[in-house]
């Protein structure tokens, strides 16, 4: 008969099993390292703020892929804009905050010539006023725009990511820059072959 010794059960001392006050603030289970930045706009009941600090706002162009309904936005550098001339779009780039602290790149639809689009003149003007208060947009297909609401207690401001609009939108468009022709999305747009 051999002499094993039994290792103990970890169920033996319940207690060290337990979580601690201080550990449910997530403090030592895990720390993020690379964040993920959703670009679109909030979402229909969310409350909401735009950082109104002009430096952190970025007026560019954008391509919306609307195909199988995913609104993905892709940012088109300068050099690209001439080669997408039907699909490029020029789009104010703001961070906004949900009041349970989601942050996202919003890309405002900035005006084309012509007859404006009510649905983007409305929500430059949610994201007007959510500069100075939490608002939340609902839209309103038969009226053809966004109604906007004001929360009506005083809420605190959102804490901002101590980041630029530069560190943010390189997060937020992570593979989404189409800087050349071989990008997959420039390669689907110009009808290439993807390899």
């Amino acid at each position: 008969m051999t002499n094993e010794m039994k290792k103990p059960s970890i169920f033996e001392d319940i207690e060290k099993l337990r979580l601690a006050a201080d550990d449910l603030d997530g403090a030592g289970i895990a720390q993020e390292v690379d964040a993920i930045i959703p670009v679109g706009r909030p979402s229909p009941g969310a409350f909401f703020r735009v950082n109104s600090d002009p430096k952190m706002s970025l007026d560019t162009t954008v391509i919306v892929d609307k195909e199988e309904m995913r609104n993905d936005v892709y940012l088109v550098s300068p050099h690209m804009r001439a080669t997408f001339p039907g699909d490029v779009r020029p789009a104010l780039l703001v961070p906004a905050v949900t009041l349970d602290g989601a942050l996202m790149i919003w890309p405002l639809m900035l005006p084309l010539a012509g007859k404006p689009n009510k649905w983007h003149v409305r929500a430059r003007l949610a994201a007007e006023r959510a500069k100075r208060r939490w608002v939340r947009m609902v839209a309103d297909v038969p009226a053809g725009g966004y109604r906007i609401y004001e929360a009506i207690d005083d809420l605190p401001d959102p804490t901002w990511p101590e980041k630029s609009i530069g560190e943010l939108l390189e997060v937020a468009f992570a593979g989404k820059v189409i800087d050349d022709e071989n990008h997959p999305f420039a390669k689907q747009l110009l009808g290439r072959m993807l390899s």
